[in-house]
């Protein structure tokens, strides 16, 4: 889903992922999300309580700052997410 037009990133993120749990709903169908072109700390910060899986940034040395020592070493992040994945959709019976 993609949204589009003239209006405020992070009120608007914020408000798309909190309304209606679509947090909630997407991690109930396995499915992760990643709000893109996330750059400023405390935005990042509001994103993770909102519950997203990852982000897109052009900087990622902020976005480790913000995880400290939570932050996924290396590339391992995306063999945990996809082992996750096929856990959550073996518990949904391959759905």
């Amino acid at each position: 889903m993609s949204i589009s037009g003239n209006w405020d990133r992070r009120v608007s993120r914020k408000a798309f992922l909190g309304i209606g749990g679509l947090s909630v709903a997407a991690h109930e169908r396995c499915l992760d999300i990643h709000p893109c072109t996330v750059n400023e700390k405390q935005e990042m910060k509001d994103l993770i309580s909102l519950g997203v899986d990852g982000m897109f940034t052009n900087f990622p040395d902020r976005l480790d700052q913000v995880l400290g020592k939570s932050a996924a070493p290396g590339t391992t992040g995306a063999g945990m997410a996809a082992d996750a994945s096929l856990v959550c959709r073996s518990e949904l019976g391959g759905k």
